[in-house]
């Protein structure tokens, strides 16, 4: 499926209700014939309600097709990618990353 993706604002907290994270990195990882964009970010959990801890996280957008392209309203950039849908992708795609980064928690988006 393809998508655009509003590039963040790293190294600025984002509040959530339990706590924050921290977008601190963009990647781009190459596999096979493409280029696929990640962030690399630290979540902080610190709630009454939910206990406390932290972690490092990478957020796998998906296949870049075109960089930074227009921006928004707020002046955020936006790329053109497309989602990483088919299953040996995603988990070797993981698997690389974890070899990189081995206690990040990986999400890859839908």
């Amino acid at each position: 499926m393809i998508k655009e993706l509003v590039h963040t604002e790293l190294g600025k907290e984002v509040h959530a209700p339990a706590g924050y994270y921290i977008p601190f990195e963009e990647t781009i990882l190459k596999y096979r014939d493409r280029k696929v964009i990640s962030i690399l970010g630290s979540i902080c959990i610190d709630a009454a309600c939910c206990g406390s801890g932290n972690w490092n996280y990478i957020q796998v957008a998906g296949f870049l097709l075109q960089e930074r392209v227009r921006q928004n309203t707020a002046g955020q950039p936006i790329s053109v990618i497309e989602t990483i849908s088919d299953e040996n992708d995603r988990q070797a795609i993981g698997k690389l990353l974890l070899e990189k980064y081995p206690s990040a928690r990986i999400e890859i988006w839908d």
